[in-house]
């Protein structure tokens, strides 16, 4: 568990950093696009009103293994003056479920109903909606810009959010789930 939490923190602040400064690259999709390892959700190529603007992939460590997760970076900041950094308006963060599921959370989750799969809010503003073999995580400004977001989720390789998600994999919220060799 605090092996989560360290790598988790520590890919957030590596995003954060990234985050910081103006972006003038534009965001490519063909890996995330043909990347086998789970499905990999993004809000197109806009979320809440700012385009996309970066797509990383990491590999983490985690319980011995390792996996792929996922960034997708919407927007742009500009430091305030002296400031090292600014966090992006939107960031969508993509986890194999077996890798982050509601079963590491300590405390009970509040798990809703979210487009046909199951959400909680995390940290206050920070939603995370379980679909099929995903985790993701919607970082935006506040709880009805990340619900504005999350209704815009579609696969990488869809061109509109459809109705409903996947539900979550049978037993993940309540059990984690298996990785299949090579770790998600």
């Amino acid at each position: 568990m605090k092996k989560w939490i360290a790598s988790g923190a520590a890919l957030v602040l590596v995003a954060l950093g990234l985050a910081g400064c103006g972006s003038d690259r534009s965001a490519d999709l063909t890996e995330a696009r043909s990347f086998e390892g789970y499905e990999l959700y993004f809000a197109g190529q806009q979320a809440d009103g700012f385009p996309l603007t970066d797509v990383r992939r990491w590999e983490a460590q985690q319980d011995g293994g390792a996996s792929d997760d996922w960034s997708f970076f919407y927007g742009d900041c500009r430091p305030a003056g002296g400031e090292g950094g600014c966090p992006l308006p939107v960031e969508i963060q993509n986890y194999p479920a077996c890798r982050r599921s509601a079963t590491l959370y300590v405390r009970p989750l509040n798990l809703f109903d979210f487009r046909g799969a199951k959400a909680t809010w995390r940290g206050g503003a920070t939603l995370d909606v379980y679909t099929g073999n995903t985790t993701v995580a919607i970082f935006s400004r506040g709880r009805a810009a990340a619900r504005r977001v999350g209704r815009q989720l579609r696969t990488v390789n869809q061109d509109n959010a459809s109705g409903q998600l996947p539900p979550p994999v049978r037993g993940s919220l309540h059990a984690r789930p298996q990785c299949p060799a090579g770790g998600g």
